[in-house]
């Protein structure tokens, strides 16, 4: 994805000590969004039960009085429901789990192996969408938000660059 990794050279600030922290992503999101590593999480967040006791960042955005919103683009492969047993309430203010379930009832189209199912955007560009809608609609209001997108990399090396002109327009756009 050259074009938007030279947006983000030129225009954001690089987390040079961000890094992978296991194989796959909930050990990367719980160390990022809970500040903890596999081994030092309370054992009331591991119960196998849900992930609802869990010390995550965006309660402590919630106390505050902001309002929050987490998304992911791909359901059937959720960082908190892929062999989990995810949330039993909504983790956020907005939670963009149930609207990606129900897209997914929806007949679904896929090209390059990425679902189409709810008009002419594939399920990355609907997360996007929704991180933009939660940013303009609420940008009077303190706001955090975590969406994240995997279908356009998860199994294909290559897919990312058909996302290129997409996510870098994304982070252009003014409008947020």
């Amino acid at each position: 994805m050259p074009k938007t990794f030279k947006y983000l050279e030129d225009n954001f600030i690089r987390l040079k000590g961000y890094n992978k922290i296991e194989d796959n992503t909930f050990p990367s999101f719980m160390a990022m969004l809970s500040g903890r590593s596999m081994d030092t999480l309370s054992p009331l967040c591991l119960t196998n039960q849900s992930f609802d006791n869990c010390d995550i960042i965006w309660k402590k955005y919630k106390e505050k009085g902001f309002l929050t919103a987490y998304g992911e683009d791909e359901p059937d492969i959720s960082t908190f429901n892929y062999y989990k047993p995810g949330f039993d309430k909504p983790p956020t203010d907005f939670y963009l789990r149930p609207y990606m379930l129900s897209s997914y009832d929806l007949p679904i189209k896929t090209r390059y192996n990425m679902g189409f199912c709810s008009g002419p955007e594939n399920s990355g560009e609907r997360v996007l969408n929704a991180a933009k809608d939660f940013a303009v609609s609420l940008k009077y209001f303190p706001t955090f938000g975590f969406f994240y997108s995997n279908s356009f990399s998860h199994d294909d090396v290559n897919m990312p660059s058909s996302m290129d002109n997409k996510i870098r327009e994304y982070l252009e756009d003014q409008e947020m």
